[in-house]
């Protein structure tokens, strides 16, 4: 039958889509102008710490990153984030990663992050509370981009590096330093 190697193909496609994130931009997405107001958090950094977003939230544009270490487009996206980070914190842009892994590989993260020498704020998500409220279906790679005024400006599902242009235009944007 014809039928069956076609249903094959659609389903290998759609799992290969779920195993490697290929979501784009516009998955769940808000347009600039939404009225949902980011719900802060705070989280355990890599030296222990707490972190809590809230004095950013409101007054900085908050780019929030939730990754694993076991997510290769996760790795992928992370190089954009401190490209970002390097660029845009000084105007105003505070990027947040938020590890998804849990106690299998949460040992893993702080050497990952060390090893490539990413210099923007990671935290642990160990009991999945941050991921529970902003990415309930833990998806990795997943990005909620805030406004400055404390909105959802956008949620972002997957990562593709050809997206990167597109996701910096909207954070020029919301920092004020280019036209819409």
């Amino acid at each position: 039958m014809v039928a069956f190697p076609k249903l094959s193909v659609l389903v290998l496609v759609s799992m290969t889509a779920l195993v490697f994130g290929c979501g784009s931009s516009g998955l769940g997405g808000q347009g600039a102008g939404s009225s949902t107001r980011f719900t802060s958090f705070s989280g355990q950094t890599l030296d222990g710490k707490r972190f809590d977003v809230t004095p950013h939230i409101g007054k900085d544009v908050v780019l929030v990153s939730f990754w694993a270490t076991w997510c290769e487009p996760c790795k992928a996206e992370m190089p954009f984030l401190q490209s970002f980070h390097d660029r845009y914190a000084k105007d105003g842009l505070t990027v947040v990663s938020v590890s998804i892994d849990g106690p299998d590989t949460s040992a893993d993260v702080a050497p990952y992050i060390r090893r490539q020498g990413y210099t923007f704020r990671v935290l642990l998500d160990d009991d999945g509370a941050i991921a529970q409220r902003h990415n309930p279906n833990y998806t990795a790679p997943f990005a909620v981009l805030v406004a400055k005024d404390g909105t959802v400006h956008k949620r972002i599902a997957g990562f593709q590096p050809s997206e990167a242009p597109e996701l910096e235009k909207e954070l020029r944007h919301l920092l004020g330093l280019d036209a819409p």
